[in-house]
């Protein structure tokens, strides 16, 4: 029974370091220019749709990790960015949040912006990944452009 105490504090003590570190090294990233695409789809109503989409190539297979806006006004938002720029810079910040009792959440908030150069305003929106293996697949983008970069 000793052992297993004492395994378990080491684990709790891993955790915590893991908790120290950011999600995403902002700054490599940022200099990666990673990219939102906007793909067109029939649904099922036989009406046309768009999917907005990061894209990358790993084994000389395409993958894909999809993105939603945060809220149902964003599409329009998005219909603005796509109607100046056929990609749209994906900016991911890392953040915390801290609740009442002072406990730390670390997370990493997404947003798509386009310059709209006739205007010369910024064109930003919040976005979040559709399902959690988008958030896999999007790492997996990033890690490859990584490592093609050096």
């Amino acid at each position: 029974m000793k052992n297993n105490v004492n395994e378990n504090v080491n684990v709790n003590e891993e955790v915590k370091n893991l908790e120290e570190k950011p999600v995403i090294n902002q700054e490599e990233i940022q200099e990666l220019k990673i990219f939102l695409e906007r793909e067109k789809y029939t649904g099922s109503d036989g009406k046309p749709y768009w999917n907005y989409v990061v894209k990358g190539m790993l084994r000389e297979r395409p993958i894909k990790a999809d993105f939603i806006p945060k809220d149902k006004g964003g599409y329009e938002v998005l219909d603005l960015i796509f109607g100046v720029t056929d990609k749209a810079e994906l900016l991911m910040v890392n953040e915390k949040m801290v609740d009442a009792l002072g406990n730390v959440t670390r997370y990493v908030s997404y947003r798509a912006r386009a310059i709209d150069e006739e205007l010369n305003i910024n064109l930003v929106v919040d976005v979040k990944p559709r399902e959690k293996s988008d958030k896999s697949f999007l790492d997996i983008i990033i890690q490859l452009s990584a490592v093609s970069k050096k």
